[in-house]
């Protein structure tokens, strides 16, 4: 039982009831959906792999440069071209890596394209322009 992690646990429970307790405010009228929503956006932005450890130290590379090059892609300086963006946030990612002395293996650079990709559903959902 030592190999059990009660706090995951804990967690996965109260999440659980959380769940059950929305749906039953739904039904009854007391929530509306845009609350809903807000609250699955909100657990959208919760992070899905630990911060220690390789792949978390990849997946904040990942994390810090989608985020540059969502705002290189506003200012101008990318195209919003989805293949120029994954490119960029690439070199971006390595570039990191780099700078921290870390040296990548294929594996890890095929890794950094995975990670980029769950980074880029951490987004925030931006509403469409108006034109």
């Amino acid at each position: 039982m030592e190999s059990i992690n009660w706090v995951e646990v804990s967690a996965i429970i109260i999440a659980a009831l959380v769940a059950v307790a929305l749906i039953v405010l739904l039904k009854r009228g007391l929530v509306s959906e845009t609350t809903i929503t807000a609250a699955g956006d909100l657990l959208d932005t919760i992070p899905v792999s630990p911060e220690d450890g390789f792949v978390g130290q990849l997946f904040t590379y990942a994390r810090l440069a989608v985020r540059a090059v969502e705002q290189m892609t506003k200012s101008g300086d990318i195209p919003w071209d989805n293949q120029a963006r994954k490119t960029e946030a690439m070199a971006q990612a390595q570039l990191y890596a780099k700078i921290d002395g870390l040296e990548l293996g294929d594996a890890d650079r095929a890794a950094i394209s995975d990670l980029i990709e769950a980074a880029v559903l951490e987004l925030p959902k931006s509403e469409p322009e108006e034109e």
